[in-house]
């Protein structure tokens, strides 16, 4: 079984570790018996079809249960809830298991969380063209499964 999450990597320098750098979760973690590689050429069909997506940062907040996690909020496009809506489809055809609350209508809360590397400001605008299919290891560390570039570009 593999625990996998979904991302739009803004820093796509910065080295996977035990965190993801910068980035918009596109679908939260979940869990599949599928295997990787099945998730992978699932989710290539999927962004083939899947046009970029343009949102703007909106609003500074705080998440977390604690509410001590700084954030950046996104612009909740009906064209990002799509995808978000996409992806979640996709997930539950290959059996997945998620977290409810991080996902649906009511749990879509699109942002970016602030990280050591860097943030982002209100006003930035962030193009969604790309998505990464990470996994968490055993000992904590993500991997890169596959960067797959969204379809439907108009330049």
């Amino acid at each position: 079984m593999s625990e996998l999450i979904v991302v739009h990597r803004i820093d796509n320098i910065t080295p996977l570790d035990r965190h993801i750098p910068l980035h918009m979760t596109a679908l939260h973690w979940f869990e599949t018996d599928a295997p990787d590689a099945k998730v992978a050429e699932q989710l290539e069909a999927f962004a083939r079809q899947q046009a970029v997506v343009t949102t703007r940062a909106t609003e500074e907040a705080l998440f977390g249960p604690e509410h001590d996690v700084p954030v950046m909020r996104l612009e909740r496009t009906q064209e990002l809830l799509d995808m978000h809506f996409g992806l979640l489809a996709l997930a539950k055809y290959l059996g997945a298991r998620l977290d409810e609350r991080w996902v649906g209508e009511g749990g879509r809360n699109p942002h970016v969380t602030h990280q050591s590397e860097g943030r982002l400001q209100v006003g930035d605008t962030v193009e969604i063209d790309s998505l990464d299919l990470i996994v968490r290891e055993d000992d904590g560390m993500r991997r890169l499964v596959t960067r797959v570039e969204l379809g439907g570009r108009d330049d």
